[in-house]
Order: structure tokens, then sequence, then C-alpha cells
């Protein structure tokens, strides 16, 4: 069974024999994914081997009897991690402001405006906040100060504006390839691209972090897929 936050795995040992057979299945997880990974029964042996957790069952199976495994791997908690993360104190992240239907279409519109000006190559890192000044934006004045004035609510419009259509090609590329990896890193790269759309969740410092580290800790290309 799979799912957007969570991945369900049922191993089945069945003895269709006459006489009672012994069974031994071995599961192998990553660092990362184990802190998410819950197991029913539990493992009889649990190994590590260097970045790799080995968890092993060793079963007595009477004839006509069935073993089952149930493997879960539940991403919900790291999720809500992310979106828990602090940012830093201002009116670009009062929650009042930001989850706003208004306010996101006035951040929109002018992200269209400011990426028209530059739509190939973009403006340039951290000159977001100087041409929304420019534009005269309401509120921008205001806010020339705060966070929210050098950025918009979408990591992926912050990409378009300052590096334009290439460099969000290029960004959209690398995502891309982390996610055709693995499972696993599909689905955290998927989850995270979705929220990114209407919040600057991926370009976090912490996200990112913990975005390149679950990457390296989870692609094994010898380990055994789940």
């Amino acid at each position: 069974e799979y799912g957007l936050f969570i991945y369900t795995k049922i191993i089945k040992e069945i003895n269709e024999g006459n006489v009672p057979a012994s069974s031994e299945v071995s599961v192998k997880k990553n660092i990362i994914s184990r802190l998410f990974t819950s197991f029913s029964p539990e493992p009889d042996i649990v190994e590590r081997k260097g970045a790799s957790i080995y968890y092993t069952w060793n079963k007595q199976i009477n004839p006509g009897e069935t073993f089952e495994i149930v493997v879960k791997t539940n991403w919900v908690f790291p999720f809500i991690l992310i979106l828990l993360v602090p940012k830093p104190a201002g009116e670009g992240v009062n929650l009042l402001r930001l989850f706003t239907i208004e306010s996101r279409l006035s951040d929109y519109k002018v992200a269209e405006k400011i990426w028209r000006r530059e739509p190939i190559f973009g403006i340039g890192y951290n000159r977001i906040r100087y041409e929304k000044l420019k534009l005269n934006s309401e509120e921008e004045v205001r806010l020339s100060e705060s966070h929210s004035g050098a950025s918009f609510h979408s990591s992926f419009l912050i990409i378009l504006v300052t590096g334009g259509v290439i460099g969000l090609l290029l960004f959209l590329g690398v995502l891309v390839q982390f996610a055709l990896l693995s499972r696993e890193i599909f689905y955290l790269t998927s989850f995270l691209s979705l929220f990114s759309l209407s919040d600057n969740i991926l370009l976090q410092p912490f996200v990112l972090f913990f975005y390149l580290i679950s990457v390296v800790w989870i692609f094994n290309p010898s380990r055994r897929s789940l």
C-alpha cells in the first residue's frame, strides 16, 4: 500500500507443506526511515551495518499456517516538523497575513511583474526587496525591513524571479533527479514541493538541510527497495 505520507508493506510466509518449516524474513531500512517505521510483530534481531539497519524475523510455521509481517513507514511526523520550523518574527510570517488568499494573489502578481523584467536569467539573488520597492507595491515600503520583503509565498516563485526560467528549470531538474533515486525520496520530494507551491518551504535552511541529509542517507543503489 502506497500513500503520500504513509507506506505500508505486508510480508506473508505460508507453509503449504505437510511438516513444520522454518522461515527467515529480513527487511532493510536506512537510519532516517527507521525513525519513522513500525513493525508488527517486532523483529527478533536488529543489526546495523554502516548506514543500513537490518531487521530479521525467525519463525517456525506449522502446516497450513501463515506468518504475516506489517512494516509501516509514516512520514507525517517529519512533515509536521517541517511546517513548525521557526521563522523570523515579523509581519511577513504573521499567520493571519500568511494564509489570506488576498495577500497571496497580490504577492503572485508582484512576482509576475518583477519576473517579466528578466524572464530568462532572473534579477539575481537577494534582489527581491529592492525590486519590490521599485514597484512601490502595497505594504512593501512598510515591510522593507521585514522578512517578507525579500521573498514570496512560494519557493518556486522565488527561484523563478531570481534565477529566471533557466534557474527554475535547473532547480526542477535537480528535484526530479533526486525524486527518481528511490520511492522514499520521491514521497519526501513530492510533499515538500507540494507545500512549497504556496509557501517558502524548500528554501528554508533547516528544511534544505533536512532534505539533503535525508537524500544522502536514504539513497543506496544496492539496497533492496521495500
